[in-house]
């Protein structure tokens, strides 16, 4: 684990996670009736979010990224990776046209090839699968593809031929395609990379599939929220706007009424909206530093191993601690598992005290869905 600074704490804009103390469902009422670590989640933050995004654009929720989420929030349409999330998400009262499967393992296909989703392709061997089940197909069906100017693993890549050998095989057997699906990553904070992109694509479009009547481009992910950026002491401070100028753009004239940009911006929609509360168990003190235990561990919060955490500190009643040149101390909190690696975060904070509580800020993509019954139970999730 390597994080950026020790000896410096960088400014943070709290205002976009948060605040369960202005909140009427208040932190103090809802620990009253649960214990700690435990995940709050604001709806409302999910909303603001959505509503940052244009209409014109449709919406996938990627449901890996928070089960909770899925479970009490309902979107335009859930984008699934495997058997498991597409039951899910029917469970949850999605139609099979509100569906899109995406991933490179999809179980069971020729189960799912009758019904009216999307099936975005990822490999040769689905695409066999697929070809053998043709005669059953009612699903839309689009590739994945990839660029070396962005490798991954995932999809068909164009410079080596793959993608229009994908594509040449459905034409071959009588297979509309319906659609591109493009996805370069996770938490990317450059929209240069998404434009740099989107004209390869419409490039690809433009040379290989000019008489063809695609029905959606999706986009995926990989937006990033309110943390902090990877290997560096900053926030990210994303607008959403940008990054969709920067897909919509060289692909406008292929969106039109007929063509719909499909994102799936999950990290977006819902990390800024979780914060998860744990409680100081220990605290041991020496003349400049300070090392703290909590109830909280790192697996419960994986994303402590790829970039810094923003928090706060409260003392028991929960006022704020302050934070002063002359109170605060080097810390270094660890979980509370039997790890040496348990760590969760490094920085300059006030002197910390059993009991003590510790609010982490934009947790919500992918810990809770990574967090297993290692140890401890994992958190449970509330949402306000």
């Amino acid at each position: 684990m390597k994080f950026a600074f020790l000896n410096k704490t960088p400014p943070i804009d709290f205002s976009h996670f948060p605040n369960i103390f202005l909140h009427p469902q208040n932190i103090l009422d809802i620990l009253e009736k649960n214990h700690t670590p435990i995940f709050i989640t604001d709806k409302n933050i999910i909303k603001k979010r959505l509503n940052e995004i244009p209409k014109s654009i449709k919406v996938a929720y990627s449901f890996k990224t928070n089960y909770a989420v899925a479970k009490n929030f309902h979107f335009q349409l859930a984008e699934v990776v495997s058997e498991l999330e597409l039951k899910m998400a029917l469970k949850q009262k999605y139609a099979y046209k509100s569906i899109i499967f995406n991933g490179p393992h999809k179980g069971n296909l020729h189960n799912i090839l009758p019904h009216p989703l999307i099936i975005n392709i990822d490999n040769f061997t689905e695409l066999e699968s697929l070809l053998h089940y043709k005669k059953n197909i009612s699903a839309q069906i689009g590739i994945r593809i990839n660029s070396n100017f962005h490798p991954s693993r995932f999809g068909f890549n164009i410079e080596s031929g793959d993608a229009l050998k994908a594509i040449s095989l459905l034409q071959k057997h009588h297979i509309p395609l319906s659609g591109l699906h493009i996805h370069i990553g996770s938490d990317i904070h450059q929209p240069q990379i998404y434009q740099k992109y989107s004209k390869i694509i419409s490039n690809f479009i433009s040379k290989y599939l000019p008489q063809n009547t695609l029905k959606y481009i999706d986009f995926g992910g990989g937006f990033p929220s309110h943390s902090i950026v990877s290997g560096t002491n900053t926030q990210s401070q994303p607008d959403i706007k940008r990054y969709i100028n920067a897909i919509s753009k060289p692909l406008k004239k292929y969106l039109n009424s007929k063509v719909s940009l499909i994102l799936e911006p999950g990290r977006f929609l819902v990390d800024n909206s979780t914060i998860i509360v744990s409680k100081v168990i220990d605290s041991k003190l020496s003349a400049n530093s300070q090392s703290v235990t909590l109830n909280t561990t790192i697996n419960m919060l994986p994303s402590a191993w790829y970039h810094q955490l923003i928090l706060k500190t409260y003392t028991q009643d929960f006022s704020l601690k302050k934070e002063s040149s002359s109170n605060t101390l080097s810390t270094k909190i660890f979980g509370c598992t039997c790890q040496e690696s348990d760590l969760l975060y490094q920085g300059i904070l006030p002197p910390l005290l059993p009991k003590d509580f510790i609010i982490f800020f934009a947790v919500g993509a992918y810990n809770l869905n990574q967090s297993p019954d290692f140890i401890f139970k994992k958190p449970i999730s509330v949402f306000i």
